[in-house]
């Protein structure tokens, strides 16, 4: 416990103290780093996320030449964005301006566009390092494991690499298998327990139902997660979105007045601490964990892309930030801000309770939808980190039994986290490992950024 407590210390070292700015402002040394390394690859790719906006749609709706086995580059899209929208983007935005205050809501646009070239290089490096690229989709392997490889050997650093690359994918795997499916497979009958009275109890039997349409679908390969979590992705999003929609134009009165007060709210003068920069670094905590920028998640996904053409791949996959990270996240918020439950402190500190009397307010009915939804989008989740724990495994040991055996225990956790109550010092651990990863892969990108930056000068966008 000792020793977990000196690793939290140093991810979560708040650099602020530097500067004795650490009473109003909290920002850990991981999310610095990240920070720091959006900064430089969007300067270094010349603001991507501006210049091929337009392009970036036009890929994204355009279909691709080199579909192979009905897995298209926008099946992957909507998986990698559906395998990282979860609490963050819905509950954990009511923590932001619970604890930020609601200036953090002026920083979501810009800190979504700052991640999207972020996004860009860690897509393009694992799309185009990626393994048995001649192979059906299900058997191709790519993410940070090859581009850490094979990308420091290109550049000189290749016992670096080799190193690097496999403590990558052990943290990967572990962070998944007795974490993220614990906290996840929680969050979801929680939340169902608590909005449905006739659930109280009821754990163990949501737990099974849970865990078993998680084993269904991992275990039906690659297209199958694919088609199930596009399609609940697409589902849930819209439906989110819409309501979303009618609740903020309910209440349009408060919506265009809180728009002043977001502003006055981020640039306080009061306290250059509290204000401008307090709210910057929440949002930046909670914007990026929402699409899990930085920790080379979507490279995993985007890797299984039928796409061959890797700037296309990764010039898609920047509407990830842009949807999670901006859309959904600021939809979100701004139902806490126009309902004016973000004033109560008291309903403020559970997240999915806030939401629930957010959108009941407007209608009960919408309060009933919330209860699924964000459920369903913490199951989609789970799924999404089942497959980044097989690329892993598979990477690390090329054994189809310990990679069963991996599985096996990935749904063991995934069960045994609907079914307690505190997992207090796992999830410790899990957020040290998270961060661990973050720490490790941020910097490697912004070495390899130069890679990323001369395929970029040579293509010839559409």
């Amino acid at each position: 416990m000792t020793v977990i407590n000196f690793l939290l210390n140093i991810v979560f070292f708040n650099v602020f103290k530097i500067f004795g700015l650490e009473e109003n402002v909290n920002l850990p040394l991981s999310i610095a780093v990240l920070l720091i390394g959006c900064i430089y690859i969007m300067f270094r790719l010349r603001f991507i996320q501006f210049t091929r906006f337009g392009t970036m749609l036009k890929y994204i709706f355009k279909k691709s030449k080199d579909e192979r086995n009905n897995t298209s580059p926008i099946a992957t899209l909507l998986t990698s964005i559906a395998s990282c929208t979860g609490m963050n983007a819905t509950a954990g935005m009511v923590f932001m301006i619970a604890v930020g205050g609601i200036g953090t809501i002026f920083w979501l646009p810009i800190l979504a566009f700052l991640c999207m070239p972020f996004r860009f290089a860690e897509v393009y490096l694992s799309h185009s390092y990626r393994s048995n690229k001649e192979s059906s989709v299900s058997d191709m392997i790519g993410g940070p494991f090859d581009y850490i490889k094979k990308g420091l050997s290109d550049i000189g650093f290749k016992k670096a690499g080799i190193i690097l690359s496999f403590v990558y994918a052990a943290l990967m795997a572990t962070a998944g298998t007795i974490g993220v499916s614990m906290y996840e497979m929680n969050q979801a009958v929680v939340v169902f327990e608590k909005g449905f009275s006739f659930l109280e109890g009821k754990r163990v039997i949501l737990s099974t139902v849970f865990t078993i349409l998680i084993i269904w679908v991992a275990l039906g390969g690659t297209k199958r997660i694919e088609k199930f979590m596009s399609t609940a992705l697409s589902v849930l999003s819209i439906t989110y979105i819409s309501i979303s929609i009618v609740v903020i134009l309910f209440n349009y009165e408060n919506t265009i007045s809180a728009f002043a007060l977001i502003y006055e709210d981020a640039m306080h003068p009061k306290s250059i601490a509290g204000g401008f920069v307090g709210s910057l670094c929440m949002c930046a905590r909670k914007c990026a964990l929402s699409h899990e920028t930085g920790l080379g998640t979507s490279g995993i996904v985007h890797a299984l892309s039928a796409e061959k053409d890797s700037i296309k791949e990764a010039t898609r996959s920047m509407f990830t930030p842009f949807v999670t990270g901006l859309i959904i996240c600021l939809a979100t918020s701004l139902v806490l801000i126009s309902t004016g439950v973000y004033k109560d402190a008291n309903i403020m500190k559970d997240g999915v309770s806030a939401l629930t009397v957010a959108f009941g307010s407007v209608c009960k009915i919408f309060s009933w939808i919330i209860i699924i939804i964000i459920p369903m989008f913490t199951v989609n989740v789970t799924i999404g980190w089942s497959n980044y724990v097989i690329k892993c495994t598979k990477y690390l040991f090329k054994n189809k039994k310990v990679v069963s055996v991996v599985m096996i225990a990935f749904f063991v956790f995934a069960f045994l986290g609907g079914i307690i109550d505190n997992f207090f010092l796992i999830m410790n651990i899990v957020d040290l490992i998270l961060m661990f990863i973050l720490l490790i892969n941020v910097p490697i990108i912004m070495m390899l950024s130069g890679i990323v930056l001369k395929a970029v000068k040579k293509y010839k966008f559409e």
